[in-house]
């Protein structure tokens, strides 16, 4: 990704060098959050009557994962919104998005590609949440000003995923659960998991 550094104020190449100097996350990943990423790929690939209720399957299990990622780093979650298939914006797909206002947050994931409108991969989604909270943690929990989008910010958003995938890897060995089914422990009632849009 080219350097765009040199463009930005005094004060923002300030925010950009604070950001490019940290290079990880460190996440004490509990039980529920490696049970939620093992079962992410379940959640995306059952075979459900409606697109909806593959949705809400994947809205609860995406917002599991976000919010316990912010409960380990002690930080309010932002609400994540699963909707269908990925927006085209000058001939590029948004995977994500991620808005804050005040004392809202807000995580936009879509779960099928623009053109085919195929079910995008578990991985590719897990990314694509962990970016966007990555820009969260920016501002949470670094205190930047600004989330730029760093060598720092990418191999922060390399970390969450290395550290989740090796975590799920040893929940998914004990995991149980057919596909399309969700364990009920799983389930959230709050931060909007059971009101996906």
């Amino acid at each position: 990704m080219p350097n765009f550094r040199h463009r930005l104020s005094a004060a923002q190449r300030r925010i950009y060098d604070r950001s490019n100097a940290v290079s990880s996350i460190q996440l004490r990943v509990s039980p529920r959050l490696a049970r939620a990423v093992s079962l992410l790929p379940v959640a995306l690939g059952g075979d459900y009557p409606t697109e909806g209720q593959r949705r809400s399957k994947v809205s609860k299990v995406t917002q599991v994962i976000c919010d316990e990622i912010c409960k380990a780093k002690r930080i309010g979650p932002p609400r994540v919104l699963v909707k269908g298939a990925r927006p085209i914006h000058e001939a590029d797909e948004y995977h994500g998005l991620y808005v804050s206002e005040g004392h809202s947050h807000e995580i936009t994931l879509w779960m099928y590609t623009a053109k085919r409108r195929q079910v995008v991969a578990p991985r590719t989604l897990l990314r694509t949440l962990l970016h966007e909270v990555a820009h969260h943690l920016d501002f949470t929990v670094l205190d930047l000003e600004e989330s730029f989008h760093t060598d720092g910010f990418f191999k922060r958003e390399s970390s969450l995923v290395h550290q989740l995938e090796r975590a799920a890897a040893k929940a998914g060995r004990a995991a149980v659960a057919g596909p399309g089914r969700l364990p009920q422990r799983l389930a959230l009632r709050s931060s909007g998991a059971d009101n996906p849009s």
